[in-house]
């Protein structure tokens, strides 16, 4: 009977044992498992972030890009319409130049017709 007792005894013990290194594995297995996937999250909302950043400062950089041909091409406009000006102000310059010879002239004609007339 002792040997018997002893038998079970040594079994429920290892039942035990096993059961609770068992319990004891699948709790820390959980615990592990919970924190690797907590961190993959966290690597992953990461990734996500720094994709996120990467497409802003592509963004950003495009938009500076495009600000300054905007302001490139409004530099050339401004340039063009001032050469257009200074254009439009000599031809002025050089009508008024004939308007002014014309009248002369109109003037010599008139005192020849006057001239004539008296």
């Amino acid at each position: 009977m002792k040997i018997h007792n002893l038998l079970f005894f040594t079994i429920a013990a290892f039942i035990t044992v096993t059961f609770s290194f068992k319990n004891i594995t699948t709790v820390w297995a959980e615990g592990a498992k919970k924190d690797v996937d907590e961190l993959q999250e966290q690597i992953e909302k990461y990734e996500k972030k720094l994709t996120e950043l990467g497409r802003t400062k592509s963004t950003l950089a495009n938009e500076i890009d495009y600000m300054d041909g905007q302001i490139n091409l409004t530099t050339l406009r401004i340039q063009s319409s001032q050469s257009n000006i200074n254009k439009t102000e000599e031809k002025i310059t050089e009508l008024i130049q004939d308007i002014g010879d014309l009248q002369i002239r109109i003037d010599k004609l008139r005192n020849r017709a006057v001239a004539t007339v008296s």
